[in-house]
């Protein structure tokens, strides 16, 4: 739920800004909320409190997407396997 949260939120807020939504783009994004939420689930199933599950997952997703921004950190892009064309579309 978190990953769903995290990014269709952000779909919702980009096009309504007018602006290409940042999940479309090689930003590492929906891959910090995908972390954050395995961190939370693995917590609680270690038998940890919910609370401190909770701001572990938003440290460990904050963490992320921070040093992402301050670091330059990107996603890979598709690119097609030599020898074989996209098919038209």
């Amino acid at each position: 739920m978190g990953v769903i949260t995290a990014t269709f939120g952000g779909v919702v807020r980009d096009v309504l800004g007018g602006e290409i939504p940042v999940i479309l783009q090689r930003e590492i994004y929906a891959t910090a909320a995908l972390a954050g939420a395995a961190v939370f689930v693995g917590l609680l199933a270690a038998g940890l409190a919910g609370g401190f599950a909770a701001f572990a997952a938003f440290s460990a997703c904050f963490a992320i997407r921070g040093l992402a921004l301050q670091r330059g950190w990107l996603l890979p892009v598709y690119r097609p396997r030599p020898g074989r064309k996209p098919p038209d579309g």
